[in-house]
């Protein structure tokens, strides 16, 4: 019953890309108010290579969100925005997540190489431009390899996510606009705030406690300290 009303909504035309445009400022502006309210003191510049990092790798999510619903849309003749609405949400839940586990994880990984070891947010004395780019290159590849398996989540669940974004647009069949607004505005907005002021939080480098508070949601981060601990265990026993 839900999935039988053909969903006029379209990513594409001119209305589309003028929402994405708006879309863009609201992420701007996220990243703003979060310089200004956080403890994590930061200058301007450092601010504009961390969030910088963001704005690229939200750019690939996004065209990445765009391209796979047409074409997900192209092998089953189903409709683009449920699929779009589908994966901003599971790039909250999933993606958000696995970006802060591998970026973690390369850490640890590289700093066993002094060559290809780096500290995330941090730019060296000078604040150099080539290490932020290879920090760049890094989060860049990070960002690929989760929306990489993230897509092929939703492609083993392709149906399942039809219906689920169907009933969840269902009211609004009868207007295309709408619906457009609700999966590229207001949906979008609200996971992109969560998504960008919680990756700011572990992508920028970790200097205070507020800082290590706030990017401290991964099992890695507990299990280092977990360790820690019972290593002190240990010390005291012996």
């Amino acid at each position: 019953f839900y999935t039988s009303y053909v969903d006029t909504c379209q990513l594409l035309d001119g209305f589309g890309v003028l929402v994405q445009f708006l879309l863009g400022c609201v992420c701007f502006f996220t990243l703003v108010i979060k310089k200004l309210t956080d403890r994590n003191k930061r200058t301007w510049f450092i601010w504009l290579m961390d969030s910088s990092k963001q704005i690229f790798g939200q750019g690939i999510i996004h065209v990445y969100n765009m391209s796979s619903a047409l074409f997900t849309v192209y092998l089953s003749n189903l409709f683009p925005c449920r699929y779009y609405l589908i994966f901003m949400v599971t790039d909250l839940f999933i993606l958000t997540y696995s970006c802060c586990l591998l970026l973690q994880l390369f850490q640890k990984m590289f700093s066993y190489c002094p060559l290809l070891s780096f500290e995330t947010g941090n730019y060296g004395k000078d604040n150099t431009i080539k290490q932020w780019a290879y920090q760049l290159a890094i989060w860049v590849g990070i960002v690929l390899i989760a929306k990489t398996s993230v897509l092929l989540i939703n492609l083993c669940f392709m149906h399942f996510f039809n219906y689920v974004g169907a009933v969840i647009l269902y009211s609004f069949r009868d207007y295309p606009e709408i619906e457009l607004i609700i999966v590229m505005i207001v949906v979008p907005s609200f996971v992109n705030i969560i998504q960008f002021w919680w990756t700011d939080c572990f992508i920028q480098q970790q200097q205070t406690s507020a800082a290590k508070a706030c990017a401290s949601l991964s099992t890695i981060s507990t299990f280092e300290s977990q360790s820690d601990e019972s290593r002190k265990t240990l010390e005291l026993y012996n």
